[in-house]
C-alpha cells in the first residue's frame, strides 16, 4: 500500500449513505476502505448520547487509532458542530449523503496531509495584511484599526478580516459592540486541525461583514511563530484584506512587520513615543532586515500646538508622516461606548473623514469576489434542514 493512500473506515447506520459513500470512494484513486482501526479516516454518525460519543471518537484519535473523523447527519446544531471540532471532527457531511460533499471533504483531508512546511506556506492569492501597532499603550492602536477595518469593508475593499493580537488581551469586540464566543486561544489549542473550515467556525460576523477573531481574555504567553504563521496563512485564505491590531511595537511585532505588506505604527505628539517609535524603526533598519519601507507613520491624536511639529518628528525618526488625524477625543469615546464606527457615531467629524480618507488610501485597487465556504456555508444549509439526527453505532 502507497504512503499516499488514505484508509477510510464507514461506520453509518444509514443505509442510502452506506451506499453512496461506498460508491464514491471505490472510484477514487489511493483510497482503501477498511473495516476496522487503525485507519486515517472515519465517515460516522452520531446518536442520540452525542457528548458520550464525541468523546470515544477523541480518545481514538489520541490513541492513534483514528487520524480524523468526519461526522454525518442531519441538522446538528451550531453548538453541537462547535463542540464536535473540539473533540478533533473535521468535516461535516449532511444527510442524505452527496458523493460530491465527500469528494471535497476529502480533498481537504489530503491537503492537511501536507507536509507541514507546504501548510505553513501562505496561499499565492492570500490577504494584503495591514498590522496597525502602537509606539506605546494608550496611543489609539485599536481605534485606528477598528475603524480602518471598517471602513475597508465599506469602501468595498473586499472580505476584510480583523485579526486581534494585543497581549495580555484585547477590546476589538467593545469597538464593535460583538459578543464573541471564541478568541485565537482555540487555534494555539487546535493547531494540528487548523484550516479553513475550523478557522471559519471561530470567527464573528459583524453587521457590515467584517470577519473579526479577538484576543483571549487572558492567556498565559502570546502565539508561538509557527503558529502565527499558519493562522495568517489561513486567514489569507478567508479574507482580501486582514487587519492587524498589532498591540505595543516591541521586538516581538518584528515578526508582524516581516508578514505585513503595510505596517501602520501609531504615535501621538510626545518625547515618550518618539523615543519607543525610533527604537522600533532601529530594529527595523538593522543590516540584514531591510524593512524599514513597510512602516508608514500616523500621528494620532495630532494637534496643531503640541510642542512637537510633524516635521520635526520625522527628521528625528528618520520617516515621513503619512497621515494626521486629528485629536477628537468626543467622537473616538462616543464611538466606542455605542460599539460603533467614527464614522457612523460622528459621521461630520474631522477624525472620521481622516479615518475615511486612509482607508481609501489603503484600499486595493480592485477588490476580489466574494466567497463562501467551508463551515459558514454549511452552517447556513444545515441549519435550514429539519430532519432529526439518526441513531449511529461507533464502538
Amino acid at each position: 500500500m502507497s504512503a499516499d493512500t488514505v484508509t477510510i473506515t464507514l461506520a453509518l447506520h444509514n443505509a442510502h449513505a452506506r451506499q453512496v459513500f461506498a460508491g464514491a470512494l471505490r472510484g477514487m484513486p489511493g483510497v482503501e476502505l477498511k473495516n476496522g482501526a487503525p485507519v486515517d479516516l472515519l465517515v460516522c454518525e452520531l446518536g442520540q448520547a452525542a457528548e458520550e460519543e464525541l468523546a470515544r471518537l477523541e480518545k481514538a484519535r489520541l490513541e492513534g487509532r483514528v487520524g480524523e473523523v468526519f461526522l454525518a447527519g442531519s441538522e446538528p446544531t451550531p453548538e453541537l458542530l462547535i463542540q464536535a471540532i473540539r473533540a478533533g471532527v473535521s468535516e461535516f457531511l449532511p444527510l442524505p449523503a452527496r458523493a460530491e460533499d465527500l469528494a471535497e471533504a476529502l480533498r481537504r483531508f489530503r491537503e492537511r496531509r501536507r507536509p507541514q512546511a507546504a501548510q505553513a506556506a501562505p496561499a499565492a492569492s492570500g490577504a494584503r495584511i495591514i498590522a496597525v501597532a502602537g509606539a506605546k499603550p494608550g496611543t489609539g492602536t485599536t481605534t485606528v484599526a477598528v475603524n480602518l477595518a471598517l471602513e475597508l469593508t465599506r469602501a468595498g475593499a473586499g472580505r476584510v478580516g480583523l485579526l486581534d493580537l494585543r497581549r495580555p488581551h484585547g477590546e476589538t469586540p467593545f469597538f464593535l459592540d460583538l459578543e464573541c464566543a471564541y478568541t485565537w486561544e482555540e487555534v494555539a489549542a487546535n493547531l494540528s486541525r487548523l484550516d479553513a473550515t475550523f478557522l471559519e467556525s471561530l470567527i464573528t460576523r459583524h453587521a457590515s461583514g467584517l470577519g473579526l477573531l479577538p484576543a483571549p481574555e487572558n492567556f498565559a504567553g502570546s502565539l508561538e511563530d509557527a503558529a502565527l504563521e499558519r493562522l495568517l496563512a489561513e486567514m489569507g485564505r478567508l479574507f482580501d484584506v486582514l487587519v492587524l491590531d498589532a498591540g505595543p511595537a516591541d521586538a516581538r511585532n518584528l515578526r508582524l512587520l516581516e508578514a505585513a505588506e503595510r505596517f501602520l505604527l501609531v504615535l501621538n505628539p510626545s518625547l515618550p513615543c518618539l523615543a519607543a517609535s525610533r527604537s522600533f524603526l532601529d530594529e527595523a533598519r538593522r543590516p540584514g532586515r531591510g524593512l524599514e519601507a513597510r512602516v508608514e507613520l500616523v500621528s494620532a491624536r495630532h494637534v496643531a500646538e503640541s510642542g512637537i511639529e510633524p516635521a520635526e518628528a520625522a527628521e528625528v525618526l528618520g520617516c515621513k508622516f503619512r497621515w494626521l488625524l486629528p485629536d477628537d477625543a468626543a467622537s473616538a469615546l462616543s464611538a466606542l461606548n455605542q460599539g460603533r464606527a467614527v464614522s457612523e457615531a460622528a459621521p461630520k467629524s474631522r477624525l472620521a473623514k481622516a479615518l475615511a480618507a486612509m482607508a481609501r488610501d489603503l484600499a486595493p485597487a480592485a477588490a476580489g469576489p466574494v466567497r463562501t465556504r467551508g463551515l459558514s456555508a454549511l452552517l447556513g444549509r444545515l441549519r435550514g434542514r429539519s430532519e432529526s439526527l439518526p441513531a449511529m453505532g461507533v464502538a
